[in-house]
């Protein structure tokens, strides 16, 4: 299936002079020197913090010094009428503000499938990265995309993601996810070098009533003593992490913590999506 494309001008929106059958191959059209932010819909055109997804592109722009300023009512209401040309069931998709032309924002759907079953049921496989870090991770620049290609492309098939590693070893964010830790029964994740995800912003909400929060990140040197490890996104909520590199993580199976933040992440979700 193809992705629908069209940019928000002044006069409204408009096609774009190239096709694509999906968001990954529609990025390499798209200019390199810009930002953007990636969401799901669910259920009858809800999003997941939807205005905070709107509201991080807005704060990467001023990070990068794009001179971005369309207003959020305007971006939904193209938003709604790109999804309904899209014909989709569920929809992923990008909004991305090239450098050139701030306020000609790209937006591209695509249909969305879930993550197969088993990823939740039995976790799933990352490996590590040496010296990845992001060299402006407050900001969702659109070059990551890119970057964050050649290291996806390097993974073995049984390997879902890679945790980027800073100099010092510590264990950041992954290259679509955040990365979260359970060590002596606390919560361990960083905030610092990483890009802040929507999806965090509900772990942070919501674990706390669980388990002590440790706004820290692990070091790879700690990987043997790693209980639990779990990633969020936007479109993963919570998957759980059974294996890092070689090394199995606790018994080889979504821990009980993990489990028990999944179940509240997902009731946060019932209480609190936004329509588009």
């Amino acid at each position: 299936m193809s992705t629908t494309i069209r940019q928000l001008k002044p006069h409204g929106l408009q096609p774009v002079d190239y096709s694509a059958d999906s968001l990954k191959a529609a990025a390499e059209h798209e200019p390199a020197d810009g930002v953007y932010t990636v969401a799901i819909t669910h259920g009858d055109n809800h999003v997941l913090k939807l205005t905070a997804h709107l509201n991080r592109l807005a704060d990467s722009a001023q990070r990068e010094g794009i001179a971005f300023t369309l207003p959020h009512g305007d971006i939904r209401a193209a938003l709604r009428q790109v999804i309904s040309m899209a014909e989709v069931e569920r929809a992923k998709f990008r909004i991305t503000v090239p450098r050139s032309n701030p306020n000609d924002i790209i937006i591209s759907v695509e249909a969305y499938h879930d993550y197969p079953e088993s990823y939740f049921r039995d976790g799933v496989k990352v490996v590590t990265a040496a010296n990845s870090a992001r060299h402006n991770p407050g900001a969702k620049d659109s070059q990551w995309i890119l970057d964050r290609k050649a290291i996806e492309d390097a993974l073995p098939d049984d390997v879902h993601t890679a945790v980027l590693l800073d100099a010092e070893g510590h264990m950041l964010e992954c290259t679509s996810s955040n990365f979260y830790a359970v060590m002596d029964d606390r919560l361990y994740t960083a905030v610092d070098g990483v890009l802040p995800g929507t999806s965090q912003q509900i772990v942070f909400e919501t674990a706390p009533d669980i388990l002590p929060l440790v706004k820290t990140p692990v070091n790879i040197r700690d990987l043997k003593t790693i209980d639990e490890a779990f990633i969020t996104s936007s479109s993963r909520w919570v998957m759980p992490v059974v294996q890092i590199d070689d090394i199995v993580v606790g018994d080889g199976a979504p821990g009980a913590w993990t489990l028990k933040l999944r179940e509240a992440f997902m009731g946060w979700v019932r209480d609190h999506s936004e329509t588009i």
